[in-house]
């Protein structure tokens, strides 16, 4: 029994058992300061590189900035992140996942001659110590993510060596500039996944990222091509440039990939024409096209058919794109799980095509879906129907529009009914002024107690869709099923 005379207490436990205790933490850091706060052992424990710190996640809201003058908020900022940073120095070692985040009214204006800011180096390295090369190395960091809203240069040399470091994210607000010193940015040779969102990206010249990188993202980067570097990435497996104004840029350094890629973004992206290339990528097995023309494009319904050599897609978005039917190259795609056709005017509905039996993820809209009751029928394998824009009305001669009655509802009320392996059915509501129409209510109504085993459910807009990692989980569980059932058989 202890010495004090009671039960066992938590603080009876070793060092290392209550380390591994309070490890399980959730990932605000407010916790863990609140826990090390409680008695001088925990403080003694929290005050250095332990298991306390493997996940480590800090946030500034947007208030506490608004609170600063506009022309004195990067030097808080910057104040902030050193701060922060010496308080980080002797946990690091420990750290295995790093995300720092500065929200901001509005960009960090740069004040005329001050100098961006150093990433990573601005939370690696303390305020007053200078990084010589050789020193000690952070083995542990494998995820780092910043949240930097304004100017920074890309600088890994004046930071510890991150042997462990596998992604590196910058996801919202940074205008990155690369310099034209590759031993200066000195991205960790084994980094495998980089990130840029939302920001802007300047390459003064030269090859940046290293070849060992198999993703990247460069969605609304403010690019006007194709980055150069991509030729220099030999294991490049997912490549994300969504939200970009690539508008007529030669896309034929695709090309280099088709031995690796297996991911594509491209959605509004302004493309001024189809993406040709794209055919040459035939292991692709998630392809976006969401949106991705300009208004002044001209897409023949025969460009789609670039599309016919990639025959192990998996997953297709050809969402927004004004088509008036579905281009027959996609309807022949029988290895298709998942297929995003909403914001088109597929007037008809959908044909009875052969991709519609392996298909697992389906997104419409509600016009098409009322339109198509028999043809989706033949989905026999769909598990999630998403059901966006509450539209449902017949042309009544040249122009006058009217709206279904609720009985318009039955047929595919009855198909959804029928379908063996649908488990989840929900609908895009955006709130505002989005008028839900008579068919589509009935059917929401009425779904829960047609269809007892289905999820009923609502989302606020379509960001939905598969990524590589979800095709690969998928096509690894499948097998695991197929190994499954064939074992005793083979008993």
């Amino acid at each position: 029994m202890p010495a004090h005379g009671h039960g066992p207490c938590l603080l009876d436990l070793s060092d290392d058992a209550l380390l591994s205790i309070a490890s399980h933490l959730g990932p605000a850091l407010q916790d863990r300061l609140a826990l090390t706060a409680t008695c001088r052992r925990l403080r003694a424990l929290g005050a250095s590189s332990s298991l306390l710190w493997r996940h480590v996640s800090f946030s500034t809201s947007k208030k506490r900035l608004a609170r600063v003058g506009r022309e004195h908020r990067l030097l808080f900022a910057e104040s902030l992140a050193g701060t922060f940073a010496s308080w980080l120095a002797p946990r690091l070692p420990a750290v295995e996942s790093l995300s720092f985040t500065v929200l901001s009214p509005e960009p960090l204006a740069l004040p005329a001659g001050h100098p961006p800011v150093r990433l990573p180096a601005l939370l690696l390295v303390p305020p007053g110590c200078v990084f010589e090369g050789g020193g000690m190395a952070l083995p542990a960091l494998r995820q780092l993510s910043i949240q930097w809203p304004g100017a920074a240069r890309l600088c890994f040399a004046s930071a510890p060596p991150l042997p462990a470091l596998q992604r590196f994210s910058l996801p919202d607000g940074t205008d990155l500039i690369v310099p034209d010193a590759t031993p200066l940015v000195a991205l960790p040779a084994q980094l495998a996944d980089f990130e840029l969102c939302d920001g802007s990206l300047a390459v003064e010249r030269g090859p940046w990222l290293p070849p060992s990188l198999t993703a990247l993202c460069l969605s609304g980067a403010r690019l006007r091509g194709l980055p150069d570097v991509l030729a220099h990435l030999p294991r490049l497996r997912s490549l994300q440039l969504s939200t970009n104004r690539l508008g007529s840029a030669p896309l034929g350094a695709l090309c280099r990939l088709a031995a690796t890629l297996q991911e594509l973004h491209l959605s509004e992206t302004h493309l001024t024409s189809f993406p040709a290339p794209v055919s040459t990528l035939t292991n692709l097995r998630v392809l976006y096209l969401h949106n991705a023309f300009h208004r002044s494009a001209r897409v023949a319904p025969g460009d789609w058919d670039a599309l016919r050599p990639l025959r192990r897609l998996a997953f297709l978005s050809i969402s927004g794109n004004q088509l008036a039917a579905l281009p027959p190259a996609v309807a022949d795609m029988t290895q298709l799980q998942g297929l995003h056709l909403e914001d088109n005017e597929l007037a008809g509905g959908l044909p009875h095509a052969p991709c519609l039996a392996g298909l697992r993820e389906l997104l419409l809209d509600w016009q098409t879906a009322l339109d198509s009751a028999s043809a989706l029928r033949a989905a026999t394998a769909l598990t999630s129907l998403i059901l966006s824009g509450h539209r449902a009305v017949d042309l009544v001669g040249e122009r006058r529009l009217a709206i279904r009655p609720a009985a318009a509802a039955e047929p595919l009320l009855a198909t959804l009914a029928a379908l063996p392996a649908l488990r989840r059915v929900e609908d895009v509501f955006v709130g505002g002024e989005d008028v839900v129409t008579a068919p589509v209510a009935a059917v929401m109504w009425q779904l829960g107690g047609r269809c007892p085993h289905l999820r009923v459910g609502l989302l606020q807009d379509t960001h939905v869709g598969m990524s590589l990692a979800d095709v690969e989980r998928g096509a690894a569980a499948a097998g695991a099923a197929s190994t499954a059932v064939a074992a005793p058989s083979e008993q």
